[in-house]
């Protein structure tokens, strides 16, 4: 997948060591000191956390620290996802 692709080359640029969850459940193994490691080539997930209305089924992201002038919609995240996966 492009997005994996993207972050180890970009960990491999930036000396940063690959790092995994311990389950589904655990937080991002990249957060470190409030801040994300590899925020220039998150994945679509992540760009997508606070900018999907609340009741949408993509999931309560709804960012508590920031709202966007314009939620995207369910058709719209999902057009953006489909995007990712053709990479």
């Amino acid at each position: 997948m492009a997005e994996a692709k993207n972050i180890l080359e970009f960990l491999k640029k930036n000396n940063i060591t690959e790092r995994k969850a311990k389950s589904l459940f655990d937080y991002c193994p990249y957060i470190e000191n409030d801040k994300c490691l590899i925020y220039p080539v998150r994945p679509i997930i992540c760009r997508l956390f606070g900018v999907v209305k609340k009741d949408e089924k993509i999931a309560n992201i709804e960012c508590s620290y920031a709202k966007p002038e314009k939620f995207l919609t369910e058709k719209e995240a999902d057009l953006l996802m489909l995007e990712v996966t053709k990479l």
